[in-house]
């Protein structure tokens, strides 16, 4: 008698914790998420933040770490373009999430469920402001990256669903 369990179309998934973005197998959660590939123009880490680099036709498309608040960036805070999930050195191939589901670096900052992801005071890291507080009249549309999907975890990275336009 043969004993496999069929699992037509993909309809019963198992997940060990969404929160390291692992399936039970070891390998990345098929959560939708748009990712782009470009260059790093510096060491970036997965979960920092990036934005692009002011494009020049013999390099190609390439990002770097957001700085502190954005600065920095050619279009400001509205340059951050996605979250890093590939680390890299300058020169190396990373690929970025642009939107959707992703693990973004929190630092010392404590996301829980429903909070609002914002560029951070640290460079790479994303700010928390929490959904009761709200974002203040100084925080433009341009500073929100996403909504966070749950706390961190021990390496600092936290699930967002990244939602930039």
């Amino acid at each position: 008698m043969d004993k496999t369990i069929n699992n037509p179309l993909q309809a019963y998934r198992t997940v060990t914790d969404y929160r390291t973005g692992l399936g039970a197998d070891g390998f990345a959660l098929d959560y939708y998420n748009e990712v782009i590939e470009a260059v790093a123009n510096g060491t970036i880490a997965v979960g920092d933040l990036l934005t692009l680099v002011v494009p020049a036709l013999t390099t190609g498309l390439r990002v770097n770490k957001v700085a502190s608040g954005g600065a920095g960036t050619f279009l400001g805070a509205f340059g951050v373009v996605g979250v890093c999930m590939d680390a890299a050195t300058i020169g190396q191939p990373t690929s970025f999430c642009k939107y959707g589901y992703c693990l973004v670096n929190v630092g010392a900052g404590t996301a829980a469920a429903g909070d609002m992801a914002v560029t951070g005071a640290t460079a790479g890291q994303a700010d928390v402001i929490a959904a009761a507080t709200g974002l203040a009249a100084t925080t433009f549309a341009g500073n929100v990256v996403g909504t966070f999907l749950g706390a961190k975890n021990a390496a600092n990275l936290a699930p967002v669903w990244v939602s930039r336009l």
